[in-house]
């Protein structure tokens, strides 16, 4: 029987050659870099540099609140993108 869902579909392909971008020229680590983490390492889930990752792509994408995030953590495109 045919399925017509879509299922796990993303309209975000671009986050994809953004994140390898990001990567292969540690523009990720070099903005996280710029920012001092405060935070207590033990309870520190993801490293900066992920979460700076997910910022910009989420920007790129048209995403400028934060509360999209929350959204966009399902994706599975911009979770590869963002490492």
């Amino acid at each position: 029987m045919a399925s017509f869902n879509g299922g796990a579909i993303t309209s975000n392909a671009g986050a994809l050659l953004l994140g390898r971008i990001g990567r292969s020229t540690c523009l990720f680590e070099r903005v996280a870099a710029c920012f001092t983490d405060h935070r207590d390492p033990r309870f520190t889930e993801h490293a900066l540099p992920t979460l700076v990752a997910q910022r910009i792509v989420g920007l790129a994408l048209g995403h400028e609140d934060l509360n999209d995030h929350d959204q966009l953590r399902h994706d599975p495109v911009v979770g590869t993108s963002s490492g």
